[in-house]
């Protein structure tokens, strides 16, 4: 980076405290900030005040993932698994990732996350959102049409997760990336 600096760019780091598609969002809103001529101040005031008004929820088909990479303590975690228990990951404003939700079934999941985003839907609004998935792009396409409906408009993208991301929610995991109208301070 310092070579960049010493030939005149203009480089500035801004801490999401996100991943995955959540981060993504705020690097797409830079690049078109970019393309569209702001400035680079008009970029940074911008996409910083968007970290506290983005969340990501993500549906694990199984806790394993998050047990092995010590989202979810190993004794709670194999207990949830041997009932069966899936979850809704998310991320604190600290950035350390949470459970938010606990179902017994993939369709479980998704209507707590449909009803999780309705509500902020109609509290908060959304400006925008994303859908990125680990080998399920069934049931990413089931979120986007429903998505659609509650939010008004499509997702920005739909696309599949890294594979570093997919070691740590596991295959089927699904997650919807948004960015609310107001702050969440949560």
């Amino acid at each position: 980076m310092k070579e960049y600096i010493d030939k005149g760019y203009d480089i500035r780091l801004i801490d999401s405290k996100l991943n995955s598609s959540a981060e993504g969002m705020m690097a797409l809103k830079a690049a078109q900030m970019a393309n569209a001529g702001d400035s680079i101040d008009e970029i940074v005031t911008q996409i910083e005040s968007e970290v506290p008004r983005t969340d990501i929820y993500v549906s694990l088909d199984t806790l394993k993932y998050a047990v092995k990479g010590g989202r979810v303590p190993n004794v709670l975690g194999k207990f949830l698994m041997r009932i069966g228990a899936k979850a809704i990951m998310t991320l604190k404003r600290s950035g350390e990732g949470t459970a938010f939700g606990l179902a017994f079934s993939r369709k479980q999941l998704d209507a707590k996350i449909m009803k999780h985003v309705s509500k902020i839907m109609a509290t908060d609004g959304i400006e925008r959102y994303s859908l990125v998935h680990a080998g399920n792009p069934k049931c990413a396409a089931e979120y986007a049409e429903q998505f659609t409906q509650i939010v008004g408009k499509p997702p920005e993208y739909i696309t599949p997760i890294s594979a570093i991301t997919t070691i740590h929610s596991g295959i089927g995991s699904v997650a919807i990336s948004l960015v609310r109208g107001k702050a969440n301070v949560n």
